[in-house]
């Protein structure tokens, strides 16, 4: 091997080590602006929200543009803004406060960005006792279903199911009567501050 082989080689190595170094600077850094974007975005989104100032979708949709020409990145794709939607709404969540109003709002914003995709936030979500005492409702409406249907109709009737299906609805009935226990402590805590 020649001395230009060997410098030639030697290029090579460092150049590839270099642009392995600078190529995982560059992602960490993107991954950085990125994250500040996201954070900005949504703590404007939220601010704006909170004050029922967010309006539209166009409204949205401007800002971020604003945003990202701020931060020198791309518009963002309607998909990018749902997904701002949905952290928002999860922030909502998170938060001891009644949200219901803000919540309502991102959806019908959602809902013209995304028509036809699911909605931010599961009824648990937006109202979760209407959620518990739909699951209730429904399951002990099953065990009454299953006792009458088929425990009524079979020839050999087994007196265990009877009672582990009696069971059941008794421990359902228990837990909606425990959970109506819990929030009434939490009104009068409430009420005495």
């Amino acid at each position: 091997m020649d001395i230009i082989n060997i410098v030639s080689l030697i290029i090579g190595v460092i150049s590839l080590i270099l642009g392995i170094h600078y190529g995982n600077q560059s992602r960490r850094t993107y991954h950085l602006l990125m994250s500040n974007f996201d954070q900005k975005v949504i703590d404007i989104l939220l601010n704006l929200s909170e004050k029922r100032q967010l309006a539209n979708a166009q409204q949205v949709r401007g800002l971020i543009r604003n945003i990202a020409v701020e931060y020198g990145i791309s518009m963002p794709s309607d998909e990018y803004i749902v997904r701002v939607l949905r952290r928002m709404a999860l922030r909502y969540e998170q938060d001891s406060k009644d949200h219901q109003k803000e919540l309502m709002n991102l959806e019908s914003i959602r809902e013209k960005i995304e028509p036809y995709g699911p909605p931010l936030m599961s009824i648990a979500s937006i109202n979760r006792l209407a959620a518990f005492q739909i699951i209730m409702g429904s399951a002990i409406i099953m065990l009454i279903v299953y006792q009458f249907l088929y425990l009524s109709s079979s020839n050999k009737v087994n007196w265990v199911q009877h009672i582990v299906v009696s069971v059941l609805q008794v421990l359902i009935v228990i837990a909606i009567y425990s959970v109506r226990n819990h929030l009434k402590k939490l009104l009068n805590k409430e009420q005495q501050q």
